[in-house]
């Protein structure tokens, strides 16, 4: 029987145009994507998380840092969540190289339910949990 992780995941980040030449929205996309095709992927045997790109609506041409966002999420076969995480952190320094992030959050878990969660990399809260009880109960105990 096959082994399942699962990750559903948040990264914001700040691309700060220090050169003065994103003058449109779609400049900003181009330079984006560009960098995005040198990410590391989040693995599974049968297919990879996804990765999406959210950038905000609102363009200020007069601006030099850019805001968005990127989302993970995916039910990787035969992966841990020992490898998940480790990949995972590899793709975060990676964002973290071509631009700067200022915060993140991930859940992974597996079938058996346990389950690892980040909640902010300003609260540096991580937990790991046994079955869903419990991770209900501890949230509620943390006031997340």
């Amino acid at each position: 029987m096959s082994k399942w992780t699962h990750i559903l995941a948040i990264i914001t980040a700040v691309y700060t145009d220090h050169d003065n030449t994103i003058k449109s929205r779609g400049r900003l996309i181009n330079v984006l994507n560009n960098n995005f095709k040198k990410l590391p992927i989040i693995s599974g045997s049968e297919q990879n998380a996804t990765v999406s790109l959210n950038i905000n609506d609102y363009f200020n041409p007069d601006g030099y840092d850019y805001s968005f966002s990127i989302s993970i999420y995916g039910s990787l076969r035969d992966r841990s969540i020992k490898e998940t995480l480790k990949e995972y952190n590899n793709f975060l320094q990676k964002v973290d190289s071509f631009f700067t992030v200022t915060d993140h959050m991930y859940k992974i878990d597996n079938d058996r339910f346990k389950t690892l969660i980040y909640t902010s990399s300003k609260k540096k809260k991580k937990i790991i949990i046994d079955s869903e009880d419990k991770m209900f109960k501890r949230l509620d105990e943390m006031k997340i």
